[in-house]
């Protein structure tokens, strides 16, 4: 199908004429922070051409019952900016398509993003004409809008609208099979435990789970690239649905996760200590950094096999994200690279 949905503002300022919103937020409390700022929209959606009383309607509804998330980074909230992950708030369109959310802000104002949920529908356009009115084809879609980044101050009512674009699902619905796949997370960690044998502390190098981590995963159709989303649980794991063909199917997919910073990062060294005469580990902080993707590439794709199922397949597939100093940070010596021989 081609490009179905090409709407201009003209049907933004159609959608705000409908009659205004009840409010339905189901966003977590934010009584705590004094500052305030609204998010407010309308989304709106094309099911394409009807005929009514020997007319052709172009048929744009409000998106009725859309789920509507804004995302707040924690760390933009905390004076200190050491606060990790973020905050979700949400709000359900109403019978108009139009949402209204309350969110945080801090004096200077925050960034957050805005993402309305997709949905499944119907298209319509004309197939044929027949004994004069037109035979019209229908066409199973997805609709969807791309998250939006804007900027709110103290007391401000920010609007976002949205117009959805569809596309046609016939690949999808193709599909006999879903594949649940697991992917797991981890960042790089320092600890130290006494060996007996060595009568001494020594350093423990190794993975540990990240959690909250968004993570998107690039699979090859033949008909063009996918991308699927999720976000790491308190384990380390995201969970993707993917589509399949066949129950075993060799993939071709590229996974990347999205680098986060951090305030602080625990780095340990084996030192010669003077005083003691031996070698001892030293702890440091190091202030400030990001994780980011170490292996494997987020360039490049990689063929795996998967199994369609109902049940969640672990097909052994790893991340591993590695702490990087900011350029204004002591690093006390620590190098990312030493990490190039350890396993995740």
């Amino acid at each position: 199908m081609k490009n179905i949905l090409k709407i201009s503002a003209v049907l933004l300022a159609l959608a705000m004429a409908f009659s205004s919103c009840t409010k339905v937020q189901s966003s977590m409390s934010i009584d705590d922070i004094p500052y305030k700022a609204t998010v407010k929209g309308c989304l709106v959606y094309d099911m394409g051409q009807g005929y009514s009383n020997g007319k052709y309607i172009q048929q744009i509804n409000p998106a009725a019952g859309v789920k509507v998330t804004v995302r707040v980074e924690n760390s933009q909230l905390d004076p200190k900016g050491q606060a990790q992950g973020y905050t979700v708030y949400a709000d359900t369109t109403d019978a108009n398509g139009i949402y209204e959310i309350e969110v945080p802000s801090t004096s200077n104002g925050v960034e957050v993003k805005v993402k309305p949920e997709t949905f499944t529908g119907k298209y319509y356009e004309v197939e044929s004409i027949q004994n004069g009115a037109p035979v019209m084809k229908e066409t199973e879609v997805y609709y969807e809008v791309n998250e939006k980044t804007i900027s709110i101050i103290p007391g401000d009512l920010a609007v976002c609208d949205g117009v959805y674009t569809c596309n046609e699902r016939s690949a999808f619905e193709k599909f006999d099979y879903n594949v649940r796949l697991q992917v797991m997370v981890g960042k790089n960690s320092y600890s130290k435990k006494y060996d007996k044998d060595k009568s001494k502390y020594v350093i423990e190098k190794k993975y540990v789970a990240a959690n909250n981590v968004d993570l998107t995963i690039d699979v090859y159709y033949s008909s063009g690239v996918k991308t699927f989303m999720a976000t790491t649980n308190n384990s380390g794991y995201a969970t993707f649905t993917i589509p399949s063909k066949e129950r075993v199917w060799d993939a071709s997919v590229r996974v990347e996760a999205r680098t986060f910073g951090v305030s602080e990062f625990t780095y340990m060294a084996e030192e010669y200590d003077d005083k003691v005469g031996k070698y001892v580990v030293n702890e440091y902080t190091i202030e400030g950094g990001t994780f980011e993707q170490f292996t494997p590439s987020s360039n490049s794709y990689r063929t795996i096999t998967l199994y369609g199922s109902d049940e969640v397949f672990v097909a052994n597939q790893k991340v591993a994200m590695v702490f990087e100093p900011y350029a204004s940070s002591e690093d006390f010596g620590y190098s990312s690279y030493e990490w190039n021989y350890i396993s995740f």
